[in-house]
């Protein structure tokens, strides 16, 4: 049972191929799938796996880099067309642009402070967990929002805001508990998962951008 954390949106669009050449390599192994923004407490067996973008650093926890994602700042170009481009991080979070971004979760709020600037949940518009909604209101022409890259590459109508701005990589891991990780099921998935995504095979943008 493996379960996404933290940004509930990329299994769409990663685990799919991922998990369907697993099945077709351990075809008696059944996976059942739990997609939840806060993740699952690994002590309580709430789920097997888990790929959070948070490393954990109990000593019983077993854990594995998955891969990287780049993001930044996306709006649709009709909207860009509209409002004008941001000249800066000040001008796009002080200025006259509606921003997207996250209600419970403060993504939004470290990365600004990453990069030199404060931010409050009071400067967003439009405030909601799901990161599939904020992919849906960027494309609604309703304002701004901090994508994953790899997402973004499959709509071309959303582009970068503010392509000089330099945001935190996101990195996912791998968490398993030590006492499932001897079993052989686990294992397996844990393993092939791991190959999958480190060997590019997991880059959605590139794979898009093949079948254009």
């Amino acid at each position: 049972m493996p379960e996404y954390s933290n940004f509930a949106t990329e299994p769409y669009y990663f685990l799919p191929e991922a998990l369907k050449a697993f099945h077709q390599q351990y075809l008696s192994i059944d996976v059942e799938i739990l997609i939840a923004n806060q993740g699952a407490n690994l002590n309580k067996r709430e789920a097997d796996l888990l790929i959070s973008r948070t490393k954990p650093e109990q000593p019983d926890m077993v854990v594995s880099f998955l891969h990287q994602e780049p993001m930044s700042f996306y709006a649709h170009q009709a909207y860009l067309a509209e409002v004008g481009m941001p000249s800066s991080l000040a001008d796009l979070h002080h200025g006259r642009f509606n921003l997207i971004g996250y209600d419970q979760l403060d993504f939004y709020q470290q990365a600004a402070q990453q990069v030199g600037h404060t931010m409050s949940k009071s400067q967003l518009s439009f405030r909601t967990d799901s990161h599939k909604m904020q992919i849906e209101l960027a494309r609604a022409k309703a304002g701004v929002a901090v994508l994953f890259k790899t997402i973004v590459a499959r709509y071309p109508e959303l582009v970068p805001a503010l392509p000089k701005a330099q945001l935190p990589d996101v990195n996912w891991w791998l968490v398993c508990h030590r006492d499932v990780h001897i079993n052989p099921r686990i294992r397996h998935l844990m393993t092939f998962l791991s190959q999958w995504f480190q060997s590019g095979k997991g880059d959605a943008s590139q794979k898009y951008a093949s079948s254009l």
